[in-house]
């Protein structure tokens, strides 16, 4: 059985986004978890004033080993959301 896991981590400045993908890329860092292999693909959430869930990125990569401490790397949504749209409704 797979149990789903979350982490509440914060979602942090630019300056920790590696040179030249600062408007692709969000990074997180947790002091105990972190994203880890066969976690790709997985969702960055953030609730917005509304209490809403609201999708801001898709889990990259991060460095191994898996700990804390460490940057994830998450695709941003909103950079990706054309193609998204082209592959989920096209023309």
């Amino acid at each position: 059985m797979i149990e789903l896991a979350e982490a509440d981590c914060p979602i942090e400045g630019r300056s920790r986004v590696p040179r030249g993908l600062g408007d692709r890329i969000l990074c997180t860092q947790h002091r105990r978890n972190n994203a880890c292999d066969g976690d790709s693909g997985g969702p960055l959430v953030q609730q917005d004033e509304n209490g809403q869930d609201v999708l801001m990125g898709v889990f990259s990569s991060s460095p191994s080993p898996c700990s804390g401490n460490k940057t994830a790397l998450f695709v941003r949504v909103s950079s990706e959301l054309k193609w998204i749209e082209e592959i989920v409704w096209p023309k």
